[in-house]
């Protein structure tokens, strides 16, 4: 190998690298000295001769790592940039938002604010309605009193006869009304003197006559709402069911013989012929006998005279008596079915068997009352009073 080659081969020693690295940069002048001197240098040395490398062989084994480094540093000053420009948007990315989120912090703390006011000035204006219109009813109820005690006060002054005879005639109606109630116990006939009594209250035209037109109609629903019995209509109806069983006229009907089918066979014929002539009757059975006359007489006499106790037990208002003898009524009725269409009879003791004869009556005395309250102020002497 010659030396030439020895000199290719050998690399730049790691302390003169370094050094080359470190070391400033000259200036052009300086460089381009150096760089003919080695080039002098290098001319004039022989193949044979063993010499050391001279220094453009330095330099140019010196260039690869300086221009990876600047490079290197090219590349990280870009990325620094890059990293500096992204962190910039960044915070002024951060600033807005963080403007932004002040302003709706702002924005909905006033809004918050007016809601609690609009909140306080709804419960204000809820408080002075209810005020209001606490204060307006209780105006017009001392409107309605005043206006009702202007009426009676005129009422007294004027002091018109024809409109008082209206009022002593419907008191007299309840009373007779009351009266019926307790004496002859019918609901209806205080139902139509109570409602005799509102008609002639409504020809009225006062406004004082309104609260006892108001009493009567109470009156009148709690008398209608009783379940009561006509007992005067049930007497009637039981003495003509009397009449009607008194016109009876019987006749024992006589036992015939059943008439044969019309389609039968000889044979059938011939057994209904023979069941008609051998009769046969158990021994061990009571035998009913016929009814006669004095069977029928008997029977009438009876049935009368448990109509006759029905009416009395009506009378006297005695619910059990009254509801056992209508029980044997209908018993007495049944005997005699066979002989007399007795459907229309069982079905009017049945209606009358739901017949209440002591109902609890309500108190007419509230109508009454209010009458003659109504009548004494109108009679009383008329007091000014000065507001």
């Amino acid at each position: 190998m010659t030396e030439h080659e020895q000199d290719k081969l050998q690399a730049p020693s790691p302390a003169k690298a370094a050094d080359s690295a470190k070391a400033p940069a000259q200036k052009p002048s300086i460089d381009r000295a150096k760089a003919s001197d080695a080039k002098d240098a290098g001319q004039s040395t022989q193949p044979g001769g063993a010499k050391k490398p001279s220094k453009a062989a330095g330099s140019k084994a010196e260039k690869p790592p300086r221009r990876a480094l600047l490079r290197r540093l090219a590349w990280w000053l870009l990325v620094v940039a890059v990293v500096a420009v992204v962190v910039a948007a960044g915070y002024g990315f951060w600033q807005v938002n963080q403007r932004a989120l002040a302003a709706f912090t702002l924005q909905q703390q006033s809004l918050e604010t007016r809601l609690e006011e609009s909140q306080r000035h709804i419960a204000q204006l809820q408080v002075a309605n209810q005020e209001s219109s606490a204060a307006w009813q209780q105006a017009v109820s001392k409107l309605e009193t005043l206006v009702i005690d202007s009426a009676q006060r005129l009422n007294r002054v004027a002091n018109r006869n024809e409109n008082r005879w209206p009022l002593e005639e419907a008191l007299t109606l309840t009373r007779l009304a009351q009266q019926r109630l307790q004496l002859d116990a019918s609901a209806l006939v205080a139902t139509g003197l109570l409602r005799s009594a509102d008609e002639i209250l409504s020809t009225l035209d006062q406004a004082a006559v309104l609260p006892l037109r108001r009493q009567l109609a109470i009156d009148l629903l709690a008398l209608e709402s009783v379940a009561s019995a006509d007992v005067n209509g049930l007497y009637f109806a039981l003495d003509a069911l009397a009449g009607q069983i008194k016109a009876l006229s019987w006749v024992p009907k006589p036992s015939l013989p059943k008439a044969l089918p019309i389609n039968d066979t000889p044979l059938t014929g011939f057994w209904h012929s023979l069941k008609q002539i051998v009769v046969i009757q158990r021994l061990d059975v009571p035998m009913q006998a016929p009814a006669l006359m004095n069977d029928f007489e008997r029977w009438r006499q009876h049935q009368l005279l448990l109509i006759d106790q029905s009416q009395l037990a009506l009378l006297a208002r005695n619910q059990d008596l009254f509801d056992v003898a209508l029980s044997q009524t209908r018993d007495a009725l049944a005997q005699m079915a066979s002989q007399f269409p007795i459907e229309v009879w069982q079905q009017q003791l049945t209606a009358m068997q739901t017949a209440v004869l002591n109902p609890q009556w309500p108190d007419l005395q509230g109508s009454r009352a209010a009458i003659e309250i109504y009548l004494s102020e109108q009679t009383a002497p008329v007091v000014e009073v000065t507001q």
